[in-house]
């Protein structure tokens, strides 16, 4: 039986890329034979997760610093991608700000009275903002795709 599970010649945006999920989300679809295509705010870490999954899967995947709340850089992003594979057949929506809540943290942000407003714009920003943006123009390049995609938004 064919592999049901095959990701051949599909090639799959992931938001918050260098993070931990977004990298464990890369590591699957390299195992299927995707192209994942990491997106991420913080050049370092996207070249520490592309690395990370260089040594495991001995093959170059494509990185873009993006900052996912900016609508003219998810644009001129999603276009300059499109360019050069011409189909999209899935977006994960993974990005999210992930502030530390530690208990000998000064911050306390696990209570609700000491959550600053800042840091929910932020996160509203981020984890709405962001993904309405990338499912707007990833979401459209998808469209395209005459065998269709799909959008995984994530969540916590």
């Amino acid at each position: 039986m064919n592999n049901i599970f095959s990701l051949k010649d599909k090639t799959i945006v992931i938001t918050g890329g260098a993070g931990l999920l977004g990298r464990m989300h890369a590591d699957a679809i390299l195992k299927f034979d995707g192209e994942p295509i990491l997106l991420d705010k913080d050049n370092h870490s996207l070249e520490e997760a592309k690395k990370y999954l260089f040594d495991i899967h001995k093959k170059e995947i494509m990185t873009y610093v993006t900052d996912i709340t900016n609508e003219d850089e998810v644009k001129e992003v999603s276009e300059e991608i499109y360019m050069s594979f011409k189909n999209f057949h899935g977006l994960i929506n993974n990005a999210a700000n992930n502030p530390k809540v530690e208990s000998d943290s000064e911050k306390k942000f696990s209570r609700l009275e000491n959550f600053p407003l800042e840091s929910w714009k932020s996160d509203i920003d981020v984890g709405l903002t962001g993904a309405f943006l990338c499912a707007k123009y990833y979401g459209t390049a998808i469209s395209k795709n005459p065998n269709g995609g799909v959008i995984i938004n994530i969540s916590s």
